[in-house]
Formats: structure tokens, sequence, C-alpha cells
């Protein structure tokens, strides 16, 4: 019974593979990103766009993204991956505007290419508060307002995700984070909207030894 079902497996696999190549787009979305690096500074300002797909998302060979307000164009061959159950997405988090121009708001179009040269599009929407971009990471959460997400990503000190959710009970400083996350090498706190359309990283903070 266990071979027959490898066996039903790779010939579904097979068939997926060869027969679906026709790119298959259920939506797309963007989050605009402001990276704060230190408390006073301005952040520095991207978006990501993934587009969830029902074809075979290992197939993508690039995305074109195409602002309706301005034409401006944005292209990456480094599509990243993510899945989640049955779900697929397939994007790109650091698109960037020339001259350091914020993306503009309104409607944009995204472009998939797969292996084949085949492509779909689908639409997407990006606004955000404008004043994010010159504020400093202490006005953050009264830009946003009351509805916002509070997460915790913490990294090892090679830079690997470690965790990123919200923050746990016992975490109320950063050295209880610390303790308990023992190879961790930096925490960033991060604000987002409920849809996730604006994430914003507040400024890294540092392992530090905590002093007796």
């Amino acid at each position: 019974m266990h071979y027959r079902f490898l066996l039903i497996a790779v010939c579904a696999a097979l068939f997926f593979s060869c027969a679906n190549t026709t790119p298959d787009l259920l939506s797309s979305r963007a989050s605009v990103i402001f990276d704060y690096q230190d408390e006073q500074s301005p952040p520095l300002v991207r978006f990501a766009v993934f587009a969830e797909t029902r074809s075979d998302a290992r197939r993508v060979a690039n995305i074109r993204i195409v602002s309706q307000t301005n034409e401006y164009e944005w292209f990456t061959d480094n599509v990243q991956l993510i899945s989640s159950s049955d779900r697929q997405w397939a994007g790109y988090v650091n698109f960037v505007c020339p001259a350091n121009e914020l993306p503009p708001a309104g409607e944009y179009t995204l472009f998939y290419t797969d292996a084949t040269g085949e492509s779909a599009q689908s639409p997407f929407y990006i606004a955000y508060p404008v004043a994010l971009a010159q504020a400093k990471a202490g006005d953050v959460q009264l830009i946003l307002g009351q509805d916002i997400i509070e997460r915790v990503a913490v990294y090892d000190s090679n830079g690997r995700l470690m965790y990123c959710d919200e923050r746990k009970a016992g975490w109320m400083t950063a050295s209880a984070v610390w303790d308990e996350m023992k190879t961790a090498a930096r925490m960033r706190i991060c604000f987002s909207t409920p849809s996730n359309t604006v994430i914003c990283f507040m400024p890294p903070q540092e392992y530090q030894v905590a002093e007796n």
C-alpha cells in the first residue's frame, strides 16, 4: 500500500508540473516597509509584494511591478517563495524607488512570468501614512493609531530569524528575551496595521549581558 501511494504521488506531481504550465494567480498584495535604524533618523522605505498562486509557485521565473500612477517599473528574478498548508505565494521584499522617492500611492499591476515564458497579471494597491517617512521611531505608534499590532522579531548572530510573533507574556524587557532565547543576538520590535499593508521596524536592539 505504501508503494502504491508513493507511485500515485509521483505521477500526480509529474502531471502537475508538466500539464499545468499556465500561471494562475489568486491575488496579490503589498506592504510598505518603514525601517528605522536609530531613534533620530527617518526610516529607509521599501515595499514588498507577494502573489498567491493556484499554479505551482516553484515554476516562477520573474516578477515585474508597474505603477499605474507614474508608470515606474520594478523587476526581479530573485523571487522568494512562501508556503503554508495548501497555500503558496511568490514575491519579493525589497522593491525601492529611485532617488529615495516614496512608493506612489494608488494602483499597481503585478506581472508574473513562469519558466516557460507564460505570464499572468494581478492588480494591487498601495496606501500608507506619508508622515511615517519623516517621522522618528518614537512617533510611529501615534501615527498608526490604536489598531496597530506589535510583534517581536529575534535573530541569531548569523542574522537568521529565530522568532517573529506577538510578544510573549514574560517578555516585558529586552533582558527577558535574552534570558529565554539563549542564542539570540538581535531583536527588533515591529508595528503593523491589521492588514499588514504598513510595517514599521523599530531600531535594532543588540544583545547585552545583564549587569549584576
